[in-house]
């Protein structure tokens, strides 16, 4: 019993943390999307990551110096692959696609992942096949479509976001299974340390001459931010995020990003002044109601 109520415990705070990172992430294109006003996609991805990947690897070479050489000795193909499948890749798609169309259509083909991590994660015997569940998500896929066909202006540029959009949760669920097994034996700290530090300097070399003179000229303003981006939206979220991974089924955490659309979408709506027809708000609602129906009937963890 008492086993029992720890396990309700553990699941009931990782659900709460979880909430909190989706809000949190739900801001996140708001402010990404002003940053990129002065900074370019890749600039912006390399900025961010940088900062927590410096910050992370100091703390774990204070804190957790064996436990990441033990990581890397065991694991050092799944780290890679973790890397190159990883934030810095997904993030770096992400900010393509919103120079080219709205946070709030972007936010939806997060949708898109527990499709992709579901199958893979099923395929590899993480999980059951359950019909249930796939009628629930192809309820919200009915949603995503309704969002791409309420396109704000047709045409090549809008074509090129959504390319971006839809490989950004391809690499995520990528991801999401890669790290299931590390996550499992090693604390989401030093997991982070890595893919953070190594992928943003993989950037490096990309940046433009003018990388140091676009962030000198940014307003403080610009820099909460970039500040937010990088503590809530990346030492916290991320750190939540993994934790959450090792109590939770892959694709129910994935799942649970429907939320995000929602929160994207109207702060766009609020604070970007982005457009909102009703294609694209029902879009969502119907996203909202494969998340609710995966949830109440098929999600729930055993």
């Amino acid at each position: 019993m008492a086993l029992k109520g720890k396990k309700n415990r553990t699941m009931t705070a990782a659900f709460i943390g979880l909430g909190g990172v989706l809000l949190i992430w739900g801001m996140v294109p708001i402010f990404l999307k002003k940053l990129l006003s002065v900074l370019t996609p890749l600039e912006l991805t390399f900025t961010r990551f940088f900062s927590a990947g410096v910050l992370y690897l100091v703390f774990v070479l204070l804190k957790k110096r064996a436990e990441l050489a033990q990581m890397l000795r065991e694991d050092f193909r799944l780290v890679a692959l973790v890397t190159l499948f990883g934030p810095v890749t997904a993030m770096l798609s992400h900010n393509l696609a919103i120079v080219h169309v709205t946070v709030g259509t972007a936010a939806v083909f997060v949708a898109i992942e527990p499709v992709i991590v579901y199958f893979i994660a099923a395929a590899a015997g993480q999980e059951k096949w359950m019909a249930g569940r796939m009628t629930s998500i192809l309820i919200s896929m009915a949603g995503v479509v309704m969002v791409i066909l309420s396109g704000e202006e047709w045409g090549a540029s809008y074509w090129t976001g959504l390319a971006f959009a839809a490989l950004t949760p391809g690499i995520w669920a990528v991801n999401v299974i890669l790290s299931k097994e590390i996550v499992a034996r090693h604390s989401p700290a030093v997991l982070m340390s890595v893919p953070f530090f190594a992928g943003s300097v993989c950037l490096s070399p990309a940046l433009s001459g003018d990388y140091l003179d676009a962030l000198a000229n940014m307003g403080p303003g610009l820099w909460l931010a970039m500040g937010f981006c990088v503590i809530p939206g990346m030492i916290y979220g991320f750190s939540m995020w993994y934790w959450c991974l090792r109590h939770m089924k892959p694709s129910t955490i994935s799942t649970s990003l429907y939320v995000m659309p929602v929160v994207t979408a109207s702060g766009g709506v609020a604070l970007l002044g982005e457009p909102m027809s009703w294609v694209k708000g029902g879009g969502i609602a119907v996203t909202l109601l494969g998340l609710y129906l995966i949830n109440t009937r098929y999600g729930r963890e055993t």
